[in-house]
């Protein structure tokens, strides 16, 4: 029961004793019958009871759910209301200051993405069309050591250089241990490395080629590294200068 119920129901019942105690004088005065005396008696009694009982609640704040009579009428100087208005206020304001710089933050890194998006090389973007670990291609670098350059782990004979955006650039086949008779020998090994349908286009001169792909539309230099018994040691890959 709150303040405000307790404090109607003590005048209620001040009412009743009143009236009552009124109605017993009444009776007693004129000698009547001694059952309505005791029933007045009775409920004056109760009446009694109640508004003690009523004063008991409003005087105590564990009988009364609602906000005792100090806190209702003497408004401390900094209610606990106010200080939750307080805290929330602070909280969504730090709340929006974090929330603005994370959508700055995301804004940056938007901006920054569209800018490289945008800046996307023609290297990139031949890249992304072939395969790893080929002419013009990205390398895995999983399938390689790092030595001067990338030797292949299964490739023994085979090593890459790569230039931006680890694209490889430059592929060197060492056939030192078992030299190649000749630059149709070479063939298997050169497609290995750029494409299943390259194919010899021009020769600029003994040691220097140039090999097309007609699939893919691009061509490769080419170098021979050769012995002075006329066999290949060493094939060298290099792109078109136009393209790397």
């Amino acid at each position: 029961m709150d303040y405000y119920t307790a404090n109607v129901f003590k005048i209620i019942s001040i009412v009743a004793l009143i009236f009552f105690v009124l109605c017993l004088v009444i009776l007693v005065a004129k000698k009547c019958n001694k059952k309505f005396i005791g029933l007045a008696t009775l409920l004056s009694v109760a009446s009694a009871a109640s508004v003690f009982y009523f004063q008991h609640v409003e005087n105590n704040p564990k009988l009364s759910t609602a906000t005792d009579h100090k806190e209702r009428y003497d408004f401390p100087e900094s209610s606990s209301s106010e200080k939750s208005v307080s805290e929330t206020s602070s909280e969504i304001s730090s709340s929006a200051s974090s929330d603005n710089a994370s959508n700055a933050k995301t804004e940056t890194s938007s901006s920054e993405t569209s800018n490289s998006t945008k800046v996307k090389s023609s290297q990139e973007e031949l890249a992304d069309k072939l395969p790893k670990n080929v002419e013009y291609g990205y390398i895995d670098k999983s399938d390689f050591t790092k030595e001067t350059m990338y030797h292949s782990k299964e490739f023994d004979y085979a090593y890459v250089s790569t230039g931006e955006h680890s694209i490889i650039k430059t592929v060197k086949l060492d056939f030192r241990d078992l030299p190649l008779a000749s630059l149709d020998d070479a063939l298997e090994y050169i497609q290995d490395w750029t494409s299943r349908d390259t194919q010899l286009q021009s020769k600029v001169d003994d040691r220097t080629y140039i090999y097309h792909s007609a699939s893919l539309n691009l061509n490769y230099e080419i170098k021979l590294v050769i012995n002075s018994q006329g066999e290949i040691t060493r094939v060298s890959i290099f792109p078109d200068d136009s393209l790397i």
